[in-house]
């Protein structure tokens, strides 16, 4: 990929999108922030303005990652036709199932870290967490991390209490006052 830049940093499109012409790259924008493309404007601003001369030129592909509990068509009417008529495809990625997600925690764990967790702990995580695959990834970071910052002398093994403390947190994380508010916006 040319550049993997968060949320709406591609404002500086013209240089985003001319190094990725001249490496031939896809350019993958994650978490990238919907809502500057939205009815609620009757003008776009001018950086998605800019955002979208550039992307309608690219003669590669653009991948936008954007984050949506909804159905794919809620959110998609909302957005600015503009926005809408410069996407060639628009894929829902459905959050994982829960063998899916018990797949997905045993992946994330580095093969090197010592972990004490049974065949059933991963059953249980993927059943009782419904995550999406980025937050099992941190969640296993941030089990991970109280790990390796526990004092000398203390066992330093992820544990299934670790990743779920760390699950706990995701799970919270992601029902919190911000994640609402911004669900309600494409109600």
């Amino acid at each position: 990929a040319a550049g993997h830049r968060s949320g709406n940093e591609a404002f500086g499109a013209r240089s985003l999108f001319e190094d990725a012409r001249l490496m031939q790259a896809v350019v993958v924008l994650d978490r990238f922030d919907v809502r500057d493309f939205t009815l609620d404007k009757d003008v776009l601003s001018h950086g998605a303005s800019n955002f979208l001369y550039h992307m309608e030129r690219f003669p590669g592909t653009v991948l936008l990652l954007v984050s949506a509990e909804q159905q794919l068509g809620n959110v998609v009417h909302r957005l600015h036709p503009a926005f809408v008529s410069g996407l060639k495809f628009m894929i829902q990625v459905p959050r994982p199932s829960a063998g899916e997600r018990e797949r997905l925690w045993k992946r994330a764990l580095p093969q090197k870290c010592p972990v004490r967790c049974s065949a059933q702990n991963f059953a249980d995580l993927g059943s009782r967490f419904a995550l999406t695959g980025g937050q099992i990834n941190k969640a296993v970071y941030r089990a991970a991390a109280a790990v390796a910052l526990r004092p000398e002398g203390v066992t330093r093994v992820v544990t299934f209490k670790d990743l779920e403390s760390a699950a706990e947190t995701e799970k919270a994380k992601g029902e919190g006052e911000a994640s609402r508010l911004y669900a309600q916006q494409f109600l």
